[in-house]
């Protein structure tokens, strides 16, 4: 098998705040099949297929992530799935999952508020690539400002092609490095 073995992988997904239920969704993931799909049994389809996307794309980009944390839901509205920060250029990105089960009008609406919530570029991510271009379009149209970037990616070619989008759409914003402590000083060794 390659990839993580399966209790790293089961820890980095519970990390990440992706519920584990992969087994019985992407078993062509490496590493899926040991993750317990039973988890999500109670919730409703439509919930268990969202989850598990963002699973799914967790486990796409990890060996490009530098960093990945899961978006709380918003009291006053939706908000993006995630956020990440891939190598190599550590730039941010707000990650929504898409399941294709909302309109062009719905997807605007949240495409306005999440403006509020996401400050850098947005990408949206789906299985199928009809509705990726169905995504595009309905980003390139979309309320939020310029120079606001905003795409959709299919899952299949994210690892791939997304870290290229971002380096060229983004501020990148280097992660800090941390640096041995001054002998003299006690400090860290960067300037105030």
């Amino acid at each position: 098998m390659s990839g993580p073995p399966p209790a790293l992988l089961a820890w980095r997904l519970r990390q990440a705040g992706c519920l584990p239920g992969l087994a019985a969704a992407a078993p062509d993931l490496p590493g899926a099949r040991a993750v317990d799909g039973d988890l999500w049994a109670g919730d409703p389809p439509r919930h268990r297929r969202h989850a598990c996307l963002v699973a799914r794309i967790f486990l796409s980009l990890e060996p490009v992530l530098w960093s990945w944390s899961r978006i709380p839901p918003a009291p006053g509205g939706p908000a993006p799935d995630a956020r990440a920060r891939l190598l190599p250029c550590a730039a941010e990105v707000w990650l929504e999952a898409d399941t294709g089960s909302e309109s062009r009008r719905q997807w605007l609406a949240k495409l306005e508020r999440y403006h509020l919530w996401a400050p850098g570029p947005l990408v949206a991510v789906a299985e199928d690539p009809r509705r990726v271009a169905r995504l595009a379009a309905w980003l390139a149209a979309g309320p939020a400002p310029d120079p606001w970037p905003a795409g959709a990616f299919p899952l299949a070619d994210l690892a791939r092609t997304l870290p290229a989008w971002l380096a060229a759409h983004a501020r990148p914003d280097p992660p800090p490095h941390p640096q041995p402590p001054s002998a003299a000083t006690g400090t860290t060794g960067r300037s105030p």
